[in-house]
């Protein structure tokens, strides 16, 4: 059954149209009979009507302001007004509005308004054919999804026969040639984490998955793209390893690879990174490819390149004493104790810090932010977020791992102290402290910050100042000086670590700064507070 909500002021006229024509005849019930807008709305919103019959001179919210906030609720929504008169300007609102019919009381007959709910049912009717063809397509569209990524399996696993290369050109894979090359195109889940949640990650996958999809239908079929196992998405290039122009078909392929990269960062606001083996190998040598690209992701653990190729063999560390970590674990429990989470910004960049100097195998790095979550979680008594933990574990770069983490403590935080996140009302500070906050252990400049906002650094360096009041140097050390008050009312936390966490390898200077902007010593400042404390 259809729906129907009919409005109108006057109550007889409410009823004169109830009984104008046969509802159930067409499939339609009358599911609310108004004559007010303010209880037409509330109506509409616990109903849901499929069409709208409504006056257009009603009281307080006229018919107009009405069908305006019903399409809002509902843009498919069908509108039929009803008037005492004809004017222009009623006529111009009912064509904005795309309603299916303007009718005159005085002239309206039975087979009028028939006729213009019949209206409104075709158009109806077409929506309701047009979703089933789009849910069909899209189902055919996910099978193809699967068969695809079935078919990658069995050329992984080295199977090349007849049968698997017929599967591949039903599923329209470009297979003509003899040679192969193999890209990986990762999301970064850090940029991922600025615009959306960690639940949206395998959703923005087959976001790119279709953007790729999408270039390759307007550029060559010799590229396709597979969405694989939640690893991201893998380019196919199918080449002739033996033609002359092999150079410039690897032209294509990489300009192809930039495109995508592009589309993703300007539809969707986020990075993808490419793992990109650079041989040529037949098909049934596309699986050591892809265990290639495998290493690839482990060796680029801490590279800052958006597009990896081979490199040689990355030594690292196969141990570190558990103890070297002592202090950002306190800190951990300390930036929980204050309900600051700038303190953990500052913990999880100094274990990235320290990692990165020690190269610790990416493994046990992923393993070690992990154990910090986990046991923060287990401590506080809030939900552990299980996707998160799945993400965590693939993370191919160090700043990814970082960010992982840090959105889950902030997470958890937050269901600790029961409140929902704070709005931000400088988006543009929000950013920079941002920045500041993920490179709080090291020396952040007003170029970096500029290159960060992609703006010319001396550009940006006067708006600063002229916005803000203050040159950017100044700032970022009173951010980090806020940071150090935070860290020194710490009674087991010293001047030298303090100065270490927040990216000052000279004591001295430390001291000299915060002496500065905050009008005293850190040794004072310590001391004063342990002086307060025992006046308390």
């Amino acid at each position: 059954m259809y729906k129907v909500l009919i409005i109108d002021d006057d109550v007889p006229m409410l009823q004169y149209l109830e009984k104008m024509m046969d509802w159930p005849a067409l499939q339609i019930e009358i599911v609310g009979k108004c004559f007010s807008s303010e209880i037409a709305i509330e109506v509409f919103r616990d109903t849901q009507p499929d069409i709208v019959i409504t006056d257009i001179g009603l009281p307080i919210i006229d018919g107009i302001q009405l069908a305006w906030t019903f399409r809002e609720l509902d843009p498919d929504v069908r509108i039929i007004f009803l008037t005492c008169y004809e004017e222009i300007y009623y006529l111009k609102q009912a064509f904005q509005l795309d309603a299916d019919d303007y009718l005159i009381k005085d002239e309206l007959t039975s087979q009028k308004l028939i006729d213009s709910v019949e209206k409104a049912l075709k158009w109806i009717k077409a929506r309701d054919k047009s979703q089933e063809r789009l849910a069909l397509k899209q189902d055919i569209q996910r099978n193809k999804v699967v068969l695809k990524e079935q078919f990658l399996d069995a050329v992984f696993k080295g199977n090349s026969d007849k049968n698997i290369r017929k599967f591949g050109e039903r599923l329209n894979v470009g297979l003509a040639k003899p040679g192969f090359r193999l890209a990986l195109l990762y999301l970064d889940t850090s940029s991922m984490l600025e615009a959306y949640a960690i639940k949206d990650h395998t959703l923005l996958q087959y976001a790119i998955y279709n953007i790729a999809g999408e270039l390759r239908a307007d550029s060559s079929k010799t590229i396709t793209p597979f969405l694989y196992h939640d690893e991201g998405v893998y380019l196919l290039f199918n080449v002739d390893p033996s033609a002359e122009e092999l150079h410039s078909q690897q032209d294509v392929f990489l300009d192809f690879i930039e495109d995508v990269r592009q589309s993703v960062k300007r539809f969707l606001k986020m990075k993808v990174w490419v793992y990109y083996c650079h041989e040529t190998v037949e098909l049934n040598r596309l699986g050591a490819a892809y265990r290639q690209i495998s290493r690839y992701i482990e060796q680029a653990y801490y590279s800052g390149q958006d597009l990896v190729q081979a490199t040689s063999g990355v030594d690292y560390s196969n141990s570190l004493d558990p103890s070297a970590f002592d202090k950002e674990l306190e800190l951990a429990q300390h930036a929980f104790d204050t309900e600051n989470p700038q303190l953990i910004d500052l913990m999880l960049s100094n274990l990235r810090k320290k990692a990165m100097n020690h190269r610790m195998q990416p493994s046990m790095v992923r393993e070690m932010f992990e154990n910090v979550v986990r046991s923060v979680a287990l401590e506080r008594h809030v939900s552990v977020l299980e996707p998160f933990y799945s993400l965590l574990k693939r993370s191919a770069r160090a700043e990814e791992t970082e960010q992982l983490a840090k959105t889950a403590l902030k997470r958890h935080l937050q269901l600790t102290l029961n409140v929902k996140p704070e709005k931000v009302k400088n988006s543009e500070l929000a950013k920079i402290n941002q920045y500041i906050d993920d490179h709080v252990c090291e020396t952040v400049t007003s170029v970096n910050i500029a290159n960060y906002l992609h703006l010319n650094p001396s550009y940006f360096s006067r708006y600063f100042k002229k916005r803000y009041g203050r040159n950017f140097t100044d700032y970022v050390h009173l951010y980090k000086m806020e940071l150090a008050k935070n860290l020194l009312n710490n009674p087991n936390e010293t001047m030298e670590n303090a100065a270490y966490l927040l990216g000052y390898s000279d004591r001295a200077y430390f001291s000299k700064i915060f002496k500065k902007y905050v009008g005293m010593s850190p040794s004072d400042y310590k001391h004063k507070l342990s002086k307060e404390k025992l006046t308390d």
